[in-house]
């Protein structure tokens, strides 16, 4: 209802005709296409969901005359609770991995823990576009003299391009950082280089303006060859926990 009460009834009856109409395109009906198809579900898949919105669809319209509360009324320019077409948005995440960092020739074991916040934009109900800043740690553990290993960390910052890509609760990630490497006692010298990222993850409803969500990424990091120094390569893997919030 917090959807169907901000649509005007001509809106409504809009999408109750497109959804008839691609219903009988597609076929009349799931259950006709699953029978004719020898039991196949999946050709039947794209009908099923129509049949469903379209109960759901009608169930709100039924009940919106006498449910929606007289504070959310009916808005032409209103484009849904939980998509981000054409509105803006702030996305805040806490992002952790493990790293492998090779250089010259010798590979570092080590871990990263960043928090970011990218402001973006929902360019189509497909695909949000965000840019933004991120700071943390990064470390590695490297064997000294005695055989014993130490924790290196350096202060690691950066400005991620991000492209995600919408699929019902599903989230597809793609982004290029340009990243920022410092160790504390060289924090006035930084080195610098550039991520491609990659991540799949799930988002749940959107409430009070905020959808939470969770993504699996994988990404590579190279810094290139600079005083003196040979080129530096970083593989992680991790997660990234946020928010999409609609503010």
């Amino acid at each position: 209802m917090q959807s169907a009460c901000r649509v005007p009834p001509e809106a409504r009856d809009g999408l109750r005709r497109w959804l008839d109409d691609r219903i009988e395109a597609l076929g009349g009906s799931a259950r006709g296409v699953y029978e004719q198809s020898g039991g196949d579900l999946d050709a039947a898949e794209e009908l099923l969901t129509l049949e469903r919105v379209r109960d759901a669809a009608a169930y709100a319209d039924r009940h919106a005359e006498v449910d929606c509360p007289f504070w959310l009324e009916p808005d032409p320019t209103f484009a849904g609770v939980q998509a981000s077409a054409r509105r803006f948005v702030l996305l805040a995440e806490s992002m952790g991995s493990l790293q492998v960092l090779v250089d010259e020739g010798e590979a570092f074991v080590g871990g990263t823990g960043v928090g970011r916040v990218l402001p973006g934009w929902g360019v189509d109900d497909r695909l949000t576009v965000a840019l933004g800043a991120e700071l943390g740690v990064a470390s590695t553990f490297p064997k000294g003299d005695d055989g014993g290993r130490s924790v290196k960390p350096v202060l690691a910052g950066g400005v991620p391009l991000l492209f995600r890509v919408h699929d019902e609760t599903l989230r597809y990630d793609t982004e290029v950082a340009f990243v920022a490497r410092a160790p504390e006692d060289a924090l006035a010298d930084p080195r610098f280089g550039v991520r491609l990222a990659h991540g799949i993850g799930v988002a749940t409803l959107r409430i009070a303006g905020v959808m939470p969500y969770a993504v699996l990424w994988a990404g590579y990091t190279w810094f290139p060859p600079a005083d003196g120094l040979g080129a530096q390569h970083v593989v992680r893997f991790g997660t990234r926990v946020g928010v999409d919030w609609d503010p």
